[in-house]
């Protein structure tokens, strides 16, 4: 029985674990740049409609509320944590289930519960990784305004 329990505990933990590594050292994570940085607007809008009233992003947003603006703004009603927190969270538990899909599918494709692990490990670090003209670009882009 514990080995049972044992066998279908340890990849997502190991998920988990990869989850975090990914979201802490490699790739990484940024805020208040690339998406963030027009998401967060538009969910601070949507929570208080007196929030940036007269910002075009904000005001006129070009999505429609999803499961992601959704649970945001669900969860910092909740637990009365900042969009920062919240976004964080979702982020590194949308890359858990990614990893633990990776894992599964690499299991379903044969391969043994090792190289599975191998396969959900390595692919999030490849899919994420920024091309040299996108890091120089980064470092060229002004930081404040």
């Amino acid at each position: 029985m514990r080995r049972l329990v044992a066998s279908a505990l340890w990849p997502p933990a190991v998920a988990a674990a990869l989850a975090l590594l990914t979201y802490f050292h490699f790739p990484g994570h940024t805020w208040l740049q690339e998406d963030s940085q027009l998401w967060v607007p538009i969910l601070e809008h949507q929570r208080d409609a007196a929030v940036l009233r007269n910002d075009p992003v904000a005001e006129e947003p070009h999505t429609d509320y999803t499961v992601y603006d959704e649970s945001a703004l669900a969860l910092r009603k909740v637990t009365g944590l900042g969009f920062h927190e919240v976004l964080a969270a979702q982020q590194i538990v949308a890359r858990a289930l990614g990893i633990w899909g990776l894992f599964l599918m690499a299991g379903a494709a044969g391969l043994t519960a090792g190289f599975a692990v191998l396969v959900a490990g390595i692919a999030p670090g490849k899919t994420t990784r920024r091309t040299k003209v996108q890091r120089r670009n980064l470092k060229t882009w002004p930081t404040s305004m």
